[in-house]
């Protein structure tokens, strides 16, 4: 059993060796070969090198953003678009809170969520949840950085008063799950 697990454990490092060490794929892709190595299940012929992130596809990155949130596929898909350009939300803007600080907090931890646990990135910046917020009409000048600063439980607060970061903590992520399984459960619209 044991040479059973360690010859998984090197066909697994040989498929993902040539993938760069900070790419987000390179755990999950490790994590599928091993596993198909130790049932017994087909390998894909695609060489790893494949999975480089600049020919991922945007259904890898919810893929990703559901297996890290325990979510499916389809509910992601429901509330996300997933394109070159990063994600986007596709909800109702009628569906977000009503006032503007409840809505770029709800804007703030879905955005998030999607780029940290879907697309890989570390920390998201204070001008992409801005844009979001700007986009769906919840934009408010003279609260937005004080909004995101009372959310200290769901973020680590990075980068410099100019340039603000923003990294989900568990409890941001736990958060971010129950906002997209709502947005993605309930009816969007009039219909």
């Amino acid at each position: 059993m044991k040479s059973n697990y360690a010859d998984a454990v090197r066909t697994a490092v040989e498929a993902v060796k040539e993938l760069d060490s900070d790419d987000p794929v390179r755990p999950i892709a490790f994590q599928e070969v091993l596993r198909a190595a130790l049932t017994g299940g087909a390998i894909a012929a695609t060489p790893a090198t494949a999975l480089r992130s600049g020919e991922r596809s945007a259904s890898d990155a919810a893929t990703r953003l559901a297996g890290r949130l325990g979510l499916t596929v389809d509910e992601i898909q429901r509330v996300f678009d997933f394109n070159e350009a990063g994600p986007s939300l596709t909800i109702n803007p009628l569906r977000l809170a009503a006032n503007k600080a409840g809505a770029t907090a709800q804007i703030a931890l879905l955005i998030a969520a999607a780029r940290q646990g879907g697309t890989g990135e570390n920390e998201t910046a204070a001008d992409v949840i801005r844009d979001e917020c700007t986009e769906f009409g919840r934009y408010d000048e003279s609260n937005f950085a004080g909004t995101l600063k009372t959310m200290r439980a769901e973020f680590v607060l990075g980068g410099t008063a100019r340039a603000r970061t923003y990294r989900l903590t568990r409890p941001g992520f736990e958060r971010g799950r129950g906002l997209i399984s709502s947005f993605a459960g309930g009816q969007v619209g009039n219909g």
